[in-house]
This record gives C-alpha cells, sequence and structure tokens, in this order.
C-alpha cells in the first residue's frame, strides 16, 4: 500500500457507487459530487491499493478483474465500519445508565413513557422501592443516580426539586351507579368493592387506612384483564390516565387531600449524569 495516501472509506462507497451506477457522471449525481473529483478520488483509490480497478478510454470506463474482486472486499470493510460504530455507541450507552428509584409507580410510568423518546441519548432504569428511607440511603450510597419522594430531601450534597403532583381518581363503568358524578369523597364510597393493583408505593398506606372499602388486589396483568371483564370501579390518577388509551370509564375527582401526592427529584449535585435527564424530563 502506497503510504503517501490514506484510505477513506468515502472512496470505497464511491467505487461500489460506481459499479452500481455504470458510468461517472450517474454515481457524481448520486453522490452530490462533481465528475472530476470523483474521479481524482478513485486514481487516489487506485494509487494507495496499487493496482488497477479501471480500464479507461476516451469515452468507455470498465471496472477491472481486480476492481470485480475487490467490490465484495470492499463492502465488507463498510459493513465492519457500520457494525463497529453501533457496537461502541451500545457500549458507551449501556456504560451511561442512569439509574433511578421512585416511591410510587406513576413517576415511572411519566419517565419511562419519555424513555421510549429518548432511547438514542439517555439510557434510564427506574424501580420502585417501598421504603423511601431505602430510596435516601442507595442515593447517598451512589447505587442511585436519582431518586423520585413525595418529599425534598434536605440533605448535603443532593438537590430536590419539584416535579410534579399526582390526583387520584376513581374510575367507574358506564353501567355503575357513580358514572355521572365529577367528584366524590373517600367516606362516599364505604361499603364499595374496589380492584387496586398491587405495588403501589406511598399510595399503599391510603389504602390500607380505607377500612369502609372493600379491596380486591391483584397484579397487574390479573387487574388489567379483569377490569375490562368486571364492572368493578377502581383508582386511577391524572398520570395513569394518560397512558390507558380506549379506555371508557369515567373518571371521578377524589376530593380528599389524602388524593393528592406531591414528588420530588433528588440527585447529588456532583453527579454530571443528571443534567441530561433534567432537560429531558416530561412537562410538569
Amino acid at each position: 500500500m502506497n503510504s503517501r495516501y490514506a484510505m477513506k472509506l468515502e472512496y470505497l462507497r464511491q467505487f461500489i457507487t460506481i459499479n452500481e451506477t455504470g458510468t461517472l457522471t450517474k454515481a457524481a449525481e448520486q453522490l452530490h459530487i462533481s465528475q472530476s473529483t470523483l474521479t481524482r478520488n478513485m486514481y487516489t483509490l487506485e494509487k494507495i491499493l496499487n493496482v488497477q480497478l479501471f480500464d479507461r478510454s476516451p469515452n468507455h470506463l470498465e471496472i477491472t478483474p481486480t476492481g470485480i474482486y475487490a467490490l465484495p472486499k470492499f463492502q465488507e470493510i463498510l459493513d465492519q465500519h457500520q457494525q463497529m460504530i453501533a457496537s461502541i455507541r451500545a457500549f458507551n450507552q449501556k456504560e451511561t445508565i442512569i439509574k433511578g428509584g421512585s416511591c410510587s409507580q406513576g413517576p415511572i410510568w411519566k419517565i419511562k413513557h419519555l424513555h421510549d423518546f429518548t432511547k438514542e441519548t439517555i439510557n434510564i432504569e427506574l424501580n420502585l422501592f417501598l421504603d423511601e428511607m431505602e430510596l435516601i440511603k442507595n442515593l447517598e450510597n451512589d447505587e442511585l443516580d436519582f431518586i423520585i419522594t413525595s418529599f425534598p430531601v434536605k440533605k448535603e450534597g443532593i438537590k430536590s426539586q419539584y416535579y410534579f403532583k399526582e390526583q387520584l381518581y376513581l374510575s367507574v363503568p358506564e353501567n355503575h351507579p357513580l358514572y355521572n358524578r365529577t367528584e366524590i369523597s373517600f367516606e362516599e364510597l364505604k361499603g364499595e368493592t374496589l380492584l387496586v393493583r398491587k405495588e403501589l408505593g406511598i399510595w399503599q398506606t391510603l389504602i390500607d387506612s380505607l377500612h369502609h372499602i372493600n379491596f380486591i388486589v391483584q397484579d397487574r396483568t390479573t387487574f388489567d384483564h379483569l377490569i375490562g371483564q368486571f364492572s368493578l370501579p377502581s383508582f386511577t390518577t391524572n398520570i395513569s390516565q394518560q397512558y390507558q388509551l380506549g379506555d371508557t370509564r369515567n373518571s371521578i375527582l377524589i376530593t380528599d387531600s389524602d388524593g393528592q401526592k406531591d414528588y420530588f427529584i433528588s440527585y447529588k449535585q456532583k453527579n454530571n449524569k443528571i443534567p441530561l435527564l433534567l432537560l429531558t424530563l416530561p412537562e410538569k
């Protein structure tokens, strides 16, 4: 190989394009470069390899047997180059995972919905924790990059900011006696039977305190199946409603103050991963 010239992948692409189009003129048009530039690049490629890739005549250009042999080799190099780039980017994404923990499912749904649109730039792992003190401990120990709690974390080196408010609603099917209501209190639900999901996070304390309501607790898969089969009311929130497509149920506002939760996002000020997360957070 001639050491005076550096191999350029673009030369390989251009050579393949000439073969595909059949002429320098068509190849130059497809590549959006001048014919003179393309001709010069092909001469340079031949000098780099120290072989003849074309038979040239005044009005004709033909790829030599050596050029035909080189075509799949060039394509292999280009394919390997793309695979190398994809592999490095995948590794980089894996190494820059932002790990988070949340005290409730609402923020998890909100951020994971965001993640569907930002996978190319940010990789988030977010899990539910039932104990908010455990969340804070994991943040302090650098096991988590950020946490979402129902209160601001006031500790040295940790920054907390308000995220959003989650509002509880009663979700009822069309044939339910409460369907036309717009507001309701927990007291008015005395004796009602409600279907609820497991793993409610900080909402679990509220559920446990409502002794006058009968709850049927199911995992998410069973819950989603039963909610479409039976006329049982359930709880929903302003967050979960955003991701319940095609739902014909009516959402009735819970008027009790306990039916609202404020969320705060907290992270160590020294963590340089977090500004990217904050820039892409969903609107409050």
